[in-house]
């Protein structure tokens, strides 16, 4: 027997029907008010009958991969947004119920004060490499990764926290399919437009991305956005690995100073007089025997094994007299010979000026061009190192760059 088919009412005039879902009931979610909007949906608060439980409910225009929300239902992360229930509506339109977070979505915060600094996009990328860590750990891929669905919640005492959302929204058309490659690739991109605040991110980045920012921070967005790069991370976890040097340290603990008395000012020694040595020495082994048998005996000590101390045997001290000579002048050293020529060292390769390295890599890009085939990865190498002229190299690091230029010659050009 074939199931009877199910049609879904059409959908009429999208703003009408956005007003009239305000005080209706999705699931069993009372819709309170509309607190986002958008081409493919709208977002609501809204009120869970049962528990009383504010949440936010998604309704979108677009198809929602069922398999993947309730998927995401069950990947509990501090750093995913919790999906609580999802359904359809009877003209058709998917819901997804999460819980309500009180925050900003990065693509707002972008249009609301502009690119995120250097640190705040370690932060978000790193956080947003460990929900997704997570998620692919269940066999969970995002798909639709963009700025507005990286959600920021201010913090009290300073900060942000992250939340990722919208798992099993279907990628809009010409996007990849879902996959860790596309997270990954979606993350570099999030990277790009973070710190550059635009949304368009070309598919080789010119480096460095921003004028003041860490050689490593630059390679790694790169290297993600660039989909055939040999050096693109494998995993999110790996991508988490990378941004770990980057984050913010904790300040450290506070040093304790523990004051001491100043130490008491000793009078000027006075060498003995010979016949007083055996006496000192006699001094010096009763201390000793005193403060062993005060260990030993005190009545709070703790049993402990017998100490011995072997003092030497004394005996009498006899001083010879020095007989003392006079002091004669040194002859002086003969003068070397005129002629005598110094020693000589072997000299250093003279090392390049930033000039003479900048026109190297000139040379060398000219040569990459007229090469069959693609170069990007050859291309990227170079970029790095021009990247490190721009910051005034000392001798030691320009010395560095020239040994790098000759090992990529040596691997691109021969």
């Amino acid at each position: 027997m074939v199931a009877p088919a199910v049609s879904y009412q059409p959908i009429p005039d999208k703003t009408q029907v956005r007003s009239e879902l305000i005080g209706t009931h999705v699931g069993q979610c009372e819709l309170l008010e509309k607190i986002g909007d958008g081409r493919r949906g709208a977002v609501y608060r809204g009120r869970h009958a049962g528990t009383g439980r504010e949440v936010a409910v998604k309704v979108m225009q677009d198809a929602v991969a069922e398999r993947e929300v309730r998927a995401a239902s069950h990947v509990h992360h501090p750093g995913l947004a919790e999906v609580l229930s999802f359904g359809r509506l009877p003209d058709g339109r998917h819901y997804v119920v999460m819980e309500l977070i009180a925050g900003e979505s990065a693509d707002w915060v972008l249009h609301r004060r502009g690119p995120l600094t250097v640190s705040e996009t370690v932060q978000v990328l790193a956080a947003v490499s460990e929900a997704l860590s997570a998620a692919h750990d269940r066999g969970l891929f995002h798909g639709a990764l963009h700025p507005k669905s990286v959600f920021l919640l201010a913090r009290p005492e300073g900060g942000f926290t992250v939340k990722l959302l919208d798992f099993g929204v279907t990628p809009p058309p010409g996007e990849p399919e879902p996959s860790v490659a596309a997270d990954l690739q979606a993350l570099g991109k999030l990277g790009y437009t973070l710190l550059t605040g635009q949304l368009e991110v070309p598919a080789a980045p010119r480096s460095p991305i921003v004028p003041v920012m860490p050689l490593s921070l630059d390679e790694l967005i790169i290297d993600l956005v660039q989909a055939a790069s040999k050096l693109r991370p494998q995993s999110a976890r790996e991508v988490r690995e990378r941004l770990g040097p980057l984050l913010p340290q904790a300040p450290a603990a506070p040093a304790v100073v523990v004051s001491a008395a100043p130490l008491p000012t000793l009078p000027p020694r006075a060498v003995p007089h010979r016949a007083t040595l055996p006496l000192i020495a006699a001094a010096l082994v009763a201390a000793v025997g005193g403060a062993v048998a005060y260990l030993v005996l005190r009545p709070d000590a703790a049993p402990a094994e017998p100490v011995v101390v072997a003092a030497p045997a004394l005996r009498p001290l006899s001083v010879a007299p020095v007989a003392v000579k006079p002091e004669t002048p040194e002859p002086a050293p003969a003068a070397a010979p005129a002629r005598a020529k110094a020693s000589k060292s072997p000299r250093a390769a003279p090392v390049p000026t930033e000039d003479q390295l900048d026109a190297r890599i000139g040379r060398l890009e000219g040569k990459l061009r007229g090469r069959p085939g693609s170069h990007d990865e050859a291309q990227h190498l170079l970029n790095k190192q021009r990247m490190r002229l721009g910051g005034t190299p000392d001798v030691d690091e320009r010395r560095d760059i020239a040994l790098k230029l000759d090992a990529w010659e040596q691997v691109w050009l021969r």
